[in-house]
């Protein structure tokens, strides 16, 4: 036997209420919405602002790259003016690494450029004790034509056209190691020159019985800083 309930107009009001009897009709909820009332934000926005300012933070990356670093080091700036500048992302060496007329004690892990991380090494003058130049480096393994083409894609959206570009083949006397050098000057004057290094095929079939360099590990590297600091590029 079917059994069926009726109720009132005051019981409908009661089941159409919101608790405490406030009004949940989808005009008071408009209202509330365009006003900003933090009421009309429901669970499903929350979660999804959450999402979208998570997604944003992840997507952040670990350094801005080579205009981040121009723009915050100073040319002549001391190593403890380095570590202040870029605070938690640089890590101070134990023993300084030598570089011909430079050495380093402070280097930036996973600095981004072209959406790849590269390692970067503050060149300090022998002799001053100064930011001299800063090289970034990608990991041999990483150093690879695809990465060296997103670099240059970068580089060009940010300072426009190369000044100049030079290309070495892979001859005998090189260990059959191809190589590239791009080479930019930034509204400021700072040289900027990006190089790839690679080995070819070549170098395994050509080398045997030969007292050249043979094998040569690819490179891929920027050298940034004041003009006269940078070599030449087909140097």
């Amino acid at each position: 036997m079917a059994v069926f309930l009726f109720c009132g107009p005051d019981q409908a009001r009661k089941r159409h209420a919101a608790p405490g009897g406030a009004p949940t009709n989808m005009a008071e909820r408009h209202r509330k919405a365009a006003t900003g009332d933090p009421a009309s934000r429901t669970p499903g926005r929350l979660i999804g602002a959450t999402v979208l300012a998570f997604a944003a933070f992840a997507l952040q990356p670990a350094g801005a790259g080579v205009q981040d670093l121009l723009e915050q080091a100073r040319w002549g700036a001391s190593s403890q003016t380095l570590v202040r500048t870029f605070g938690d992302r640089a890590t101070v060496l134990d023993a300084p690494i030598r570089f011909g007329d430079s050495y380093v004690d402070l280097v930036l892990n996973d600095e981004q450029v072209g959406g790849y991380a590269f390692k970067v090494y503050f060149q300090m003058d022998r002799e001053r004790g100064g930011l001299k130049r800063i090289h970034l480096e990608r990991p041999h393994h990483g150093a690879v034509a695809g990465v060296f083409r997103s670099v240059l894609d970068e580089l060009e959206a940010a300072y426009g056209p190369p000044s100049r570009v030079c290309a070495v083949p892979p001859t005998g006397a090189r260990g059959y190691q191809r190589a590239e050098t791009v080479l930019w000057q930034a509204d400021d004057g700072a040289i900027v020159r990006a190089t790839f290094r690679d080995t070819t095929l070549g170098a395994l079939e050509s080398c045997l019985g030969r007292s050249v360099p043979c094998r040569l590990t690819a490179r891929l590297f920027l050298q940034l800083g004041p003009p006269g600091a940078i070599p030449e590029p087909c140097g």
